[in-house]
């Protein structure tokens, strides 16, 4: 072999890799884009901006992994419409399997008041499903107090359910003549809480989103598994890619286009979404401006648990942030059925119950 046709050789050799790593180059790039097209279809079959952009409550480089819906490149007045689960037809044999358990209401409702909801099978679910299986109802106390005492001190007030989960405390408001927004992102609770709205005809007073409530938009939210705890099941943003069971993550900014659309000025707020509740205030600051809320219900428990653990840094500023934040706005918290004169102290949030109560006072208490 001469020198001449080696030379020959090497350079269809050169040219055999450059094709090859031009087509791998453009294969990757067709394949990317595909899976984005694949990812939205996946997440509600709507067209969503999937773009990576860093979320503010993020410092380190691992921010850019989290997909993130930027409210300025989406209608905020339209994002919740577009969300809302209307017109759920039940399926006949669902109903007939789950849907069959009154809700006692009768220690704040009139007798005359009637509601069904349906219930995970209580291998499923052994708090909420299996309370309401043999007691009727679950957590009758926060429920008495806010439906007996604090409903009829704003009797305009909407009432925003964040983490709705099957729907107790929903279906009791819009019972009593409330308009209701229910947040509910775990996927198979809400074939149980639409289906739910539908038995009771509640189509027109209960609004439900099937998203979480976060500090700003995402694509990808996932609920974490609890095979015997449907409530409990805490949301995490996440990496990469959507899963099949992902949900979208809003604001409670998001829902102030839609309440001044319906000329409501006031709300009553339960919050009980598994350590996310420190989020949902912070995505919430202009609701809070526009919006009268003097009262809400919150589970404190996950967010201290959490914190106790002092494991996770960017959760503990997160919380501290929040607290700092309900101060702010002039929330006093106290214990369910508390008032001013007990209420809690700030330092002391370790020893906090499990379930308080946000009070807004006209001024700042020494």
């Amino acid at each position: 072999m001469n020198k001449m046709t080696l030379k020959k050789l090497l350079l269809k050799l050169l040219f055999f890799i450059t094709s090859i790593l031009l087509f791998t180059v453009i294969f990757n790039h067709v394949m990317d884009t595909g899976s984005k097209d694949h990812l939205n279809y996946h997440t509600l079959k709507l067209t969503m901006n999937n773009s990576f952009k860093p979320g503010p409550i993020y410092a380190d480089n691992e921010q850019s992994k989290y997909r993130n819906l930027s409210s300025s490149n989406s209608s905020t007045e339209n994002y919740l419409d577009s969300l809302e689960l209307k017109n759920v037809v039940p399926d006949f044999a669902f109903v007939s399997k789950s849907c069959d358990n009154n809700l006692d209401m009768k220690q704040w409702a009139p007798a005359s008041v009637k509601a069904k909801i349906c219930l995970f099978p209580l291998s499923k679910d052994r708090f909420v499903s299996h309370s309401i299986k043999h007691y009727g109802n679950w957590e009758t106390g926060i429920q008495k107090h806010i439906f007996s005492q604090v409903f009829p001190l704003f009797p305009k007030a909407a009432f925003v359910d964040i983490g709705g989960h099957l729907g107790t405390f929903s279906i009791s408001a819009a019972k009593l003549g409330r308009q209701v927004f229910t947040f509910e992102p775990v996927k198979e609770t809400l074939e149980y809480l639409a289906t739910s709205v539908r038995v009771n005809s509640l189509q027109q007073s209960m609004h439900v989103y099937p998203v979480a409530l976060m500090d700003q938009r995402y694509m990808c939210v996932h609920s974490k598994d609890n095979p015997t705890n449907s409530g409990g099941r805490a949301v995490r943003i996440e990496y990469d890619q959507c899963s099949p069971q992902s949900s979208k993550a809003a604001t409670l900014d998001d829902l102030l286009p839609i309440f001044q659309r319906l000329n409501l000025s006031e709300a009553i707020l339960k919050m009980d979404c598994e350590e996310s509740e420190p989020y949902a205030v912070l995505g919430g600051l202009k609701f809070f401006q526009e919006i009268s809320v003097p009262f809400i219900a919150m589970e404190f428990s996950a967010i201290k648990d959490r914190m106790k653990k002092g494991n996770d840094r960017k959760y503990d500023l997160i919380a501290e942030k929040f607290l700092e934040q309900m101060e702010k706005m002039n929330y006093v918290p106290t214990p369910v059925g508390g008032d001013l004169a007990r209420n809690l102290t700030k330092v002391n949030h370790f020893k906090w119950p499990s379930d308080i109560n946000w009070v807004k006072v006209a001024k700042k208490l020494n």
